[in-house]
């Protein structure tokens, strides 16, 4: 199995997680009322309660333990995939990977929050920013980017998540 693969298959998971999440509070927020049960005796209706807040109760156990098995077998996964990127010297890769979109964020949130107050008495006019260099950073910026996604990209592709006998 490529690295690529194995990634995928833990988006997968975190997918399902989140939605075992979902669940789980929507049991919760399952509203148990006595008027559900207006026209029963009272202790029919305190019986009828009881039970579906016992079925609620062994719903979110059952959730509970079915997140706890999932979230064990991420862990695993992600503890393989961090390795096998150390071992690729990937981990450096993702680290600057990191570094590159959060100047990136905070250069675009600069131009955004820019827009809205051009022609105002704050923020910087609009020429300062090629005079800044602002402009030519984003560029050079998204170009890093690329080429570094890409050469990420091409050692997932390209590498087992297992290392293989022959590699150092």
């Amino acid at each position: 199995m490529k690295l690529s693969e194995k990634l995928s298959e833990i988006k997968q998971d975190e997918s399902a997680l989140n939605r075992l999440y979902s669940y789980r509070e929507s049991v919760v927020k399952q509203d148990i009322r006595e008027a559900m049960f207006r026209d029963e005796e009272p202790e029919v209706r305190q019986a009828q309660i009881q039970k579906l807040t016992l079925e609620k109760k062994a719903k979110v156990d059952a959730t509970s333990l079915e997140i706890d098995v999932l979230r064990e077998k991420l862990v695993v996964a992600k503890n393989i995939v961090n390795k096998r990127n150390l071992e690729l010297g990937l981990d450096k890769k993702l680290i600057e990977m990191k570094y590159l979109r959060l100047e990136l964020s905070r250069l675009m949130n600069l131009v955004k929050s820019d827009r809205y107050s051009i022609g105002r008495s704050f923020g910087i006019d609009i020429t300062a920013y090629d005079e800044l260099g602002i402009a030519n950073r984003i560029k050079h910026l998204e170009h890093e980017k690329n080429k570094l996604d890409a050469q990420i990209q091409f050692i997932n592709w390209s590498n087992d998540i297992i290392k293989r006998p022959d590699e150092k």
